[in-house]
């Protein structure tokens, strides 16, 4: 069993092949909220530094962490 540390988790793959991410502050909630897509665009849909508190959700072992930091910088959109 994988032990839980903060940071982006990759939580499923959605129909058209991009990643449905998250970052897990803790292991029962998470304040960003993005997709990454097969063309290598990323898409932050929310973020708690913009529109707080976090939000719920458990974070499951399951869940594979994103190798490369995800940054702010990078997102080409903030929908």
């Amino acid at each position: 069993m994988t032990e839980f540390q903060p940071g982006w988790y990759k939580v499923r793959r959605k129909l058209d092949n991009s990643l449905d991410c998250r970052y897990f502050d803790t292991p029962h909630t998470y304040s960003a909220y993005c997709w990454l897509e097969p063309n290598g665009n990323q898409r932050l849909w929310w973020d708690a530094r913009q529109h707080p508190p976090a939000r719920a959700m458990a974070w499951q072992p399951r869940f594979q962490r994103v190798a490369d930091p995800l940054s702010i910088a990078s997102w080409d959109a903030y929908a």
